[in-house]
């Protein structure tokens, strides 16, 4: 279904598009672009009528198509009790836009409740003014405010580095001055259900678009007084504010805000390189909030090893519940994250090491029986972090003494285990002539536990 709904933003667009091209074969045209019916694209005519994007003259042989002009509202409110974002909203915004789809209703309530409340409640001034553009093909909204800024506040209120800084934490979402009255989700979750959000306070321009992929671009403007949030959708988008909330839920049927997507790019202040532990340690700030990370590299086209060693293994190690996600990485990124990856995965791997021998098979056939013991041996036991519990469980169940509920499990485990890996790894010797012994030494200490087997 909603690729049904996609496709058909798409054929209204290009409708809209063709009007202002004065297309003489229209709905022609449309019928040949996307391979359906002429009924089907004279539905959609019917719908950009309906929600009063475009007039229908002339006659059904030769008809006229218009764009309805470009229709603009907006006031200026002072800053005083009583102000509600639902009033402005229902008084001002709602009468503009109220033929729009029920989708895009749902998306513009949202979105202009969150910017206007958060300008009553943090900024600090004495009037906003609300802006209101509707076109055939889009809606735009502002909401300004002459208060203190939105990141020197928040680089205030959290006595963080800079106002980059408070743009960086921004961008991760779950970010409040105000956690009493706010859970510091709505600019996060508002700038993900619009085409395009923008906000200019200070020297910082901050904007998110959704054809970026997740890019978040900082530029410098002239320093001015304020907050000006520019928000944009287009009339006939198939965005729902449910799938932008899913797509931050990192357990199906779950909506809670788990999931957040860092902009590396957003951390590189003017001409620095991502080098550093202390680089990382500023990404990660509040990471710890979330179930699923997802580190975007777009943009970043190198990391120093101490970056990537500092995500990828120390954080790791210290958050083994949270997932750590890196997307658009370019080759030399990808070498770094991997390599902190494999560090890691080389200190959880268990300190033993098997040694085998076989009478009457080749070295190449040993070692190929003692990978495939060893392996067949750590999936049984579902890859722990040291084997020697069970292989101690085992021991003592040959011995006859009384074991614990978890020593008798351990060790029937571990018997499962090394009766599979002598079945791979006998497998490997092709005929030996003799015995098939393996020896498990543990830290590289031939006195510690060992395991013999013999076939």
């Amino acid at each position: 279904m909603a690729g049904v709904r996609e496709n058909g933003e798409k054929v209204r667009e290009f409708l809209l598009q063709g009007i202002v091209e004065k297309d003489p074969q229209l709905v022609t045209s449309a019928v040949r672009k996307f391979s359906i019916s002429r009924q089907a694209v004279l539905k959609h005519v019917d719908r950009l009528k309906a929600q009063n994007a475009i007039l229908v003259t002339g006659t059904k042989r030769k008809p006229i198509y218009e764009l309805i002009p470009i229709q603009v509202v907006e006031r200026d409110f002072l800053l005083q009790e009583g102000l509600e974002e639902h009033d402005v909203w229902e008084e001002l915004v709602l009468p503009l836009i109220n033929s729009l789809p029920a989708n895009v209703l749902g998306i513009w309530i949202h979105a202009f409740t969150e910017m206007f409340n958060n300008a009553i409640d943090h900024s600090g001034g004495k009037s906003i003014h609300v802006r209101v553009t509707l076109s055939a093909q889009a809606t735009e909204i502002q909401v300004s405010d002459d208060g203190i800024g939105i990141f020197k506040k928040i680089q205030g209120e959290l006595d963080l580095q800079d106002e980059r800084h408070a743009l960086f934490e921004l961008s991760k979402g779950k970010l409040t001055t105000d956690p009493k009255n706010h859970s510091g989700e709505g600019i996060f979750f508002t700038s993900r259900m619009l085409d395009r959000f923008e906000i200019l306070a200070g020297g910082l321009f901050y904007v998110h678009r959704r054809d970026f992929n997740y890019d978040w671009l900082v530029g410098e403007s002239r320093p001015q007084g304020g907050t000006l949030v520019t928000m944009a959708l287009s009339n006939h988008s198939a965005m729902t504010s449910k799938k932008t909330f899913d797509q931050f839920s990192s357990k199906d049927g779950e909506y809670g805000f788990n999931k957040t997507v860092i902009p590396i790019a957003l951390a590189q202040f003017g001409s620095d390189s991502l080098v550093s532990r202390s680089q990382a340690k500023r990404i990660l700030v509040r990471a710890d909030k979330f179930e699923h990370v997802v580190f975007n590299f777009s943009d970043v086209t190198s990391i120093g090893q101490a970056f990537a060693d500092q995500i990828f293994r120390v954080y790791a190690n210290e958050h083994p519940a949270i997932q750590l996600t890196p997307v658009n990485m370019n080759a030399d990124v990808r070498q770094m994250v991997e390599r902190a990856k494999a560090a890691r995965q080389e200190e959880k791997a268990p300190k033993f090491s098997v040694i085998v021998t076989a009478d009457g098979s080749s070295i190449e056939q040993v070692e190929a029986a003692r990978h495939s013991f060893e392996s067949t041996l750590l999936a049984a036991l579902g890859f722990p972090k040291d084997v020697t519990p069970f292989l101690r469980a085992w021991a003592n169940q040959q011995r006859g003494d009384t074991l614990t509920p978890l020593e008798a499990a351990q060790a029937a485990a571990w018997s499962t285990a090394r009766t599979l890996g002598e079945i791979e790894g006998n497998a490997k010797l092709q005929n030996p002539n003799g015995t098939f012994t393996v020896r498990l030494l543990f830290g590289g200490k031939s006195n510690a536990p060992a395991a013999d087997i013999s076939g």
